[in-house]
């Protein structure tokens, strides 16, 4: 009777799992069927202009703070110079500007001067920037991209998640021990962003 019992508690326990593992499969693949009548992966009418700046990094002759103002005036005087050639019918507007990570190092959420420029150059050229900035919030630094409307100014933001050891931060820093000179781009850590983090200012 009670190998029996044991028996029939096996075969249920059994079934249970492999019923669990069917749903497991079957129940994606059913749901993803179902939703091919609501997502289309044919190409789309129009075409978007995209201009990318490369504003260059100078190197020689400049101490940590003085290069990354001009990291990003290099990227401000790029962009008014397209804006220039746009106004002057030699090349197509764009509908959105790339700056690259790290073109501005200087916080414009803190620095009334990197805002202004960099609202000028989204003024200039007519179209969305997406600049890359270094931003302080909360004590931390973050690795931010940052949408600036010619017309609203800062939008939407992104905060880069999976930051780069020796690029962004110093590990083991705790054994190098207090008497170990770390020069300006390890005064402080970057932060990794939340997992969802997109906001509008």
């Amino acid at each position: 009777m009670r190998l029996t019992l044991e028996s029939r508690q096996t075969r249920v326990v059994r079934r249970s799992a492999a019923t669990v593992a069917l749903l497991s499969v079957a129940v994606p693949v059913v749901g993803a069927l179902a939703a091919r009548g609501l997502v289309s992966d044919k190409a789309e009418d129009g075409t978007t202009t995209v201009a990318v700046i490369q504003g260059n990094v100078p190197r020689a002759g400049l101490e940590f703070n003085a290069q990354r103002r001009a990291v990003l005036d290099y990227h401000v005087k790029e962009t008014l110079r397209l804006a220039a050639k746009v106004k002057a019918g030699k090349v197509a507007k764009p509908d959105v500007v790339l700056w690259p990570e790290n073109s501005s190092d200087v916080d414009p959420f803190a620095d009334a001067q990197a805002y202004t420029d960099i609202d000028e150059a989204a003024k200039a050229i007519g179209a969305p920037i997406s600049v890359g900035g270094v931003v302080a919030r909360d004590g931390k630094l973050y690795n931010e991209q940052i949408l600036w409307d010619p017309v609203k100014g800062p939008t939407d933001t992104y905060d880069k998640r999976q930051i780069q050891p020796f690029g962004e931060y110093l590990p083991m820093r705790s054994l190098l021990g207090p008497s170990t000179r770390i020069g300006p781009p390890w005064s402080a850590r970057t932060s990794a962003g939340a997992p969802s983090r997109a906001s509008s200012p």
